[in-house]
């Protein structure tokens, strides 16, 4: 697509190339795809494979993160556990209970972490600016704010189907 492309849905895989921005939210999210503006996901599993190339920043927010892509722009994670294994090329901000950058990990710019433990930063990895270790801030970013929002939405509309399938088991033919 050349403008901004939207995807949605319980698993959500998304491949290709888009000419704008990329927004995912799912269960299991997968992104395996060339992004020239910025990428913006959330789900319980989000899994950015190798062949991901993001051209400006890149949000996102998960229990459970992986990221393996190469990004150009400003990167902030959210999540409960973080694996870095890409290349990110400006600065990195990432709020997690674990956070692991593995060994064919790349960054460029400073990294904030925002953790109460410290991350594990494995032989190989190379990290080009300033690491800078936090404990977390109890203030709500929007994007914070913008998740809460999506999990509520996504609580609901899995309560209404749920309600519905009951009401349609019960109701006379």
């Amino acid at each position: 697509t050349k403008g901004d492309a939207y995807a949605v849905g319980a698993i959500a895989a998304v491949d290709g190339s888009y000419g704008h921005d990329l927004y995912v939210a799912g269960a299991r999210v997968t992104i395996n795809a060339r992004v020239a503006g910025a990428l913006k996901t959330i789900g319980a599993r989000v899994l950015v494979r190798p062949g991901t190339d993001v051209g400006g920043p890149t949000q996102i927010a998960g229990a459970d993160v992986r990221f393996a892509g190469v990004t150009h722009g400003k990167t902030e994670i959210v999540g409960d556990t973080v694996e870095i294994d890409g290349h990110i090329g400006g600065d990195l901000l990432v709020r997690a209970r674990s956070v692991t950058i593995g060994k064919t990990a790349v960054i460029d710019g400073d990294v904030t972490f925002q953790s109460f433990n410290d991350p594990v930063i494995v032989q190989g990895a190379v990290i080009r600016g300033r690491k800078t270790m936090t404990l977390p801030h109890p203030q709500v970013s929007r994007f914070e704010a913008a998740q809460a929002l999506f999990g509520l939405v996504l609580f609901s509309i899995a309560a209404g189907f749920m309600a519905g399938l009951i009401l349609l088991g019960a109701a006379p033919a």
